[in-house]
């Protein structure tokens, strides 16, 4: 190669050192094509690389020679994933971000890789990769749970901001589920920051401390269910509690101990207002979020109940026909320890055996035996001398 005229065709080289190549069965290709590189046969080097048996001789070179996207490929086709590494890392240096995502999503299983270091060791590349190939819901996903890393609120909020911008660059995810849903996590947050600032210095009825706000997820139907699906995925933020005494102290306040809203669920939020007596927001909160009307009044059954406010309790109950029946303001009285209050609401139960359940429950099996004569149900009535109703 070194004493090949410098007009020499790189065909008429590559035909004059291919016989003496192959002759020599220990010969390597890439020390010959890095020779060619050195004296400016490019093009030379390039077909040299080819004859390459070994990815590991053939990759670095490539790379040097500035040829990325040969280079990815035969890392790739290697299977070995520190060259891949290699080409990846040494692409993302020299290439503009554009030309780098493309390339690297132009091998899938490469991009996989790069994920998966990028997910830990550079996030903000990861989402500018998949921002730049076109990928605007791939980047809103890295976007959302950045967003839910972040333990002080006000970062949280813009994280989701960020995250929304991303979804509104594809028109075609704007009505996506995951468009609503970044969406409604920012108002939500935005909310909860409000109710954080509005009940600082408040503290619910101690007796409400006894009840896990939690468990309004457990009644609602098909609805609770799924929020609580959502609520128990991703990244899990419950200690990230102290965080809040930076964003509280630039407000001029004491921070307190933990966070009450921020870091839960709609549902969670709902009971929480009750409990600090933010009737009015939660009730603004169920009609910006369009919380259906059976899941909003289980939450506020089991919060008024837990805080042993059992006037407001028997108000709902008076308001109108509760959509919900009247079993669930038994069970919350029960629940809360009070079974005389709970007794009070067997009355407006719709049938006589579901009035007979609770009565038997409550100990007063001679009034569920008097109520299923009344109610001339023979069925019901052999139902509770077999002890069938506990």
């Amino acid at each position: 190669v070194s004493g090949a005229g410098v007009l020499a065709e790189d065909a008429e080289l590559l035909a004059t050192l291919m016989p003496r190549l192959e002759a020599e069965p220990a010969v390597s290709f890439a020390a010959v094509a890095a020779a060619a590189h050195a004296h400016g046969r490019r093009a030379l080097a390039a077909q040299l690389l080819q004859r390459e048996p070994r990815a590991s001789e053939q990759v670095p070179l490539l790379l040097e020679m500035g040829l990325h996207a040969p280079a990815l490929q035969r890392a790739v086709a290697s299977h070995e994933a520190d060259l891949v590494f290699l080409a990846l890392l040494s692409a993302k240096q020299a290439l503009p971000p554009i030309e780098f995502a493309q390339l690297v999503c132009g091998q899938p299983s490469a991009l996989t890789l790069y994920a998966s270091y990028a997910g830990l060791q550079d996030r903000s590349g990861l989402k500018g990769l998949y921002t730049h190939a076109g990928r605007s819901l791939d980047a809103a996903r890295v976007a959302l749970r950045d967003a839910y890393r972040c333990s002080r609120p006000e970062e949280r909020l813009r994280a989701l901001g960020v995250a929304s911008e991303l979804l509104a660059l594809d028109r075609a995810l704007s009505g996506a589920p995951a468009a609503r849903e970044a969406a409604e996590a920012q108002a939500l947050l935005r909310s909860q920051i409000d109710l954080e600032l509005a009940t600082i210095g408040l503290s619910p009825p101690d007796s409400a401390l006894l009840v896990n706000s939690g468990d309004c997820l457990n009644s609602g139907g098909a609805e609770a269910g799924r929020e609580r699906d959502f609520a128990n995925s991703g990244v899990s933020f419950g200690d990230n509690f102290g965080a809040y005494g930076g964003f509280a102290q630039g407000l001029g306040v004491a921070p307190p101990p933990e966070f009450r809203f921020i870091d839960t669920s709609l549902s969670q939020t709902l009971h929480t207002c009750f409990l600090y007596s933010q009737g009015r927001r939660a009730a603004k909160l169920r009609s910006e979020f369009r919380v259906p009307d059976k899941r909003f009044w289980h939450i506020k059954i089991r919060a008024l109940a837990s805080c042993r406010d059992w006037e407001a309790l028997e108000e709902l109950a008076r308001e109108r026909k509760s959509p919900v029946g009247y079993g669930p303001f038994i069970e919350a009285c029960v629940a809360a320890g009070n079974l005389e209050e709970g007794k009070k609401y067997i009355s407006r139960l719709g049938s006589a055996r579901e009035k007979a359940t609770f009565l038997v429950r409550f100990g007063c099996v001679d009034e569920a035996r008097e109520l299923a004569v009344l109610s001339k149900d023979s069925q019901l009535l052999e139902s509770i001398a077999r002890d069938e109703l506990r």
